[in-house]
């Protein structure tokens, strides 16, 4: 009987190992897909061009395809200008978090001034999220 008990708890070291080696399993999430600084500003510099210029619908239709979200585009408001606060972005896991001072102007309404977050990731696919701190 002893001999069932070592057999099955190696047994069961053994797929315990295999299973945190596996590829997806243990470490950090997304471990090694952060993009770099230079990556992070390119994605959210085209983003918000394409905002500016009207055309953030197309982001998704490039080759590759870019998902962009922040709530403000999403009802309706015009991106008159930003400007992306150089040399503050920082990596936060899998993501880098990239500032940016906006004026934005809703369709009925009067230009306002607004400070955001970008979380930009490159993994499984291009994305500038909106994701302002609390």
């Amino acid at each position: 009987m002893p001999r069932r008990v070592t057999i099955g708890a190696l047994a069961a070291a053994t797929l315990a190992m295999a299973i945190s080696a596996a590829p997806g399993c243990g470490g950090p999430a997304g471990g090694g897909y952060a993009p770099t600084a230079d990556e992070a500003l390119a994605l959210t510099r085209g983003a918000l061009d394409a905002w500016s210029s009207g055309k953030a619908a197309d982001l998704s239709r490039r080759d590759p395809p870019l998902r962009f979200v922040d709530p403000v585009q999403a009802r309706g408001w015009a991106l008159l200008e930003y400007r992306i606060l150089e040399g503050e972005h920082r990596q936060a896991g899998p993501v880098v978090d990239v500032p940016v001072e906006l004026s934005v102007k809703p369709p009925k309404g009067k230009p306002q001034p607004i400070r955001a977050v970008y979380q930009v990731a490159t993994h499984p696919s291009a994305a500038v999220l909106r994701n302002d701190p609390d």
